[in-house]
């Protein structure tokens, strides 16, 4: 967490980075607008707004191919999957993708290798 603390009467939000990109760094701004406060950008309150669409979407890298499964179950239960898990590529690895309230893809993968890349070329090992 960079700063957690951007408050206002028209909402908050964070921001996230990595501490050890500092010469070009990657940050992930997260905002919640306060209903009735902050400008709507031409949403109508209820109305769902995909932004992340067709194929742009939020990716999540995680620890074991099962943790996709159970994702992808609970996405099935709950009528928001939008890819079935599949094996991709070695560079994309074990995936499957939700749709988020709004419409948005968010994907969840296994063995991307992101994780075991950013921490060898840091130095930290796999």
């Amino acid at each position: 967490v960079v700063i957690a603390r951007n408050e206002d009467e028209g909402g908050r939000g964070a921001w996230l980075s990595n501490d050890r990109q500092a010469k070009d760094p990657f940050v992930l701004v997260l905002s919640e607008l306060a209903p009735g406060v902050a400008p709507t950008f031409g949403q109508e309150p209820g109305e769902p707004v995909p932004i992340l669409r067709p194929f742009a979407h939020i990716g999540i890298e995680m620890p074991r191919r099962e943790d996709v499964d159970a994702i992808a179950a609970k996405a099935r239960e709950l009528g928001c999957l939008h890819w079935e898990p599949r094996q991709m590529a070695d560079h994309i690895g074990y995936i499957c993708a939700l749709e988020d309230p709004d419409g948005n893809v968010v994907e969840f993968s296994h063995d991307q290798k992101v994780f075991a890349t950013v921490r060898r070329l840091w130095g930290e090992g796999d």
